[in-house]
């Protein structure tokens, strides 16, 4: 079983792009979705599953030849929050795991390793505390997500990162990934990772924003 359950979200109808299916369009010469996959795999102990629906048989062949386990999300037209449930539901009992949407142009295998290594540290922090004081930190640092203040404006960025319990609670129904009032209204679960590495921050939703991304 790999160290960390990577849940690459790959199965959305990239409405914004137009005709296009922005996973499809190519980065340096490679397919967006394929280049976030080679990316994940090159981390050491990630185990990779993608989860595809719209365009599933285009998707799921750009990731051929890579150590990938492909998995088709039937509800994928619900939206996001549907195939995040779906790919978690695969990670059995990883103890770690990080769901990743394919549209991030930037992301890079050393802004992985930063984020895993922020939750790893965070929950180490965690249970150093617990036994210090003699509370019950369980549910501490449960989520890691990267964050950077702009203008004063806090900016929530990709991948995130979760525990086995914040995984279970999830797939529970528990916990919403996809609303960005998680840090507010449970900050008792987030551990907040400060990078203004764009590869976190920078995805691709509309012809103009790929544009900027590819000249």
């Amino acid at each position: 079983m790999a160290d960390v359950a990577a849940i690459l979200l790959a199965a959305g109808f990239s409405h914004r792009m137009g005709r296009a299916n922005k996973l499809l369009l190519e980065i340096d010469g490679v397919a967006l979705l394929r280049r976030t996959a080679e990316i994940l795999v090159s981390v050491p102990g990630l185990g990779v599953t993608a989860v595809v629906g719209h365009d599933a048989e285009q998707t799921g062949a750009l990731l051929a030849g890579l150590d990938v386990q492909l998995t088709v999300n039937p509800n994928y037209a619900e939206g996001q929050r549907s195939s995040v449930f779906h790919g978690l539901s695969m990670a059995h009992e990883a103890p770690v795991s990080m769901v990743v949407p394919a549209d991030l142009p930037l992301l890079c295998v050393d802004d992985c390793l930063a984020l895993l290594d922020a939750h790893t540290g965070a929950r180490t922090s965690a249970a150093s505390a617990t036994s210090a004081d003699g509370t019950n930190g369980a549910n501490n640092a449960a989520v890691t997500m990267p964050v950077r203040y702009r203008d004063g404006d806090m900016q929530r960025g990709n991948p995130v990162v979760l525990s086995r319990a914040a995984r279970q609670d999830v797939v529970r129904g528990g916990v919403n990934l996809g609303c960005r009032g998680l840090i507010e209204r449970r900050p008792d679960l987030v551990n907040v990772f400060e990078s203004d590495s764009d590869g976190y921050f920078v995805d691709i939703d509309t012809p103009q924003s790929y544009r900027d991304v590819a000249g």
